[in-house]
């Protein structure tokens, strides 16, 4: 498996997911691992719950009284099944549905 973490280095910016190296924990971008799919919000649907990542950060930050890049980068990482050369789809990601995969 590989580690990733939504990572937000500040309150200005959006969180955005990078890999964690094993040897050292430091953070690699992974712009070909993720894919953000569109899914336009309808009448008939909608999340019942805070499901964006920034609000929730911003309060545990203030709740635990430490930087918002502290607290992502401990709070909002998630072990996946590593893809190897034979996976031509990369992780799907949206706030409403979390983090899946494209089944074929």
């Amino acid at each position: 498996d590989e580690a990733y973490v939504l990572y937000q280095e500040d309150e200005l910016e959006e969180p955005v997911f990078y890999k964690i190296r094993e040897s050292d924990g430091l953070l690699l971008p992974s712009e070909l691992a993720f894919d953000y799919p569109p899914i336009a919000p309808n009448t008939q649907y909608s999340p019942w719950l805070e499901t964006h990542a920034e609000p929730l950060i911003a309060q545990l930050s203030e709740d635990l009284g430490r930087e918002v890049s502290e607290v992502s980068r401990q709070f909002c990482e998630i072990r996946l099944r590593q893809l190897d050369d034979t996976d031509s789809k990369a992780w799907q990601y949206h706030p409403w549905l979390g983090i899946f995969r494209e089944i074929v």
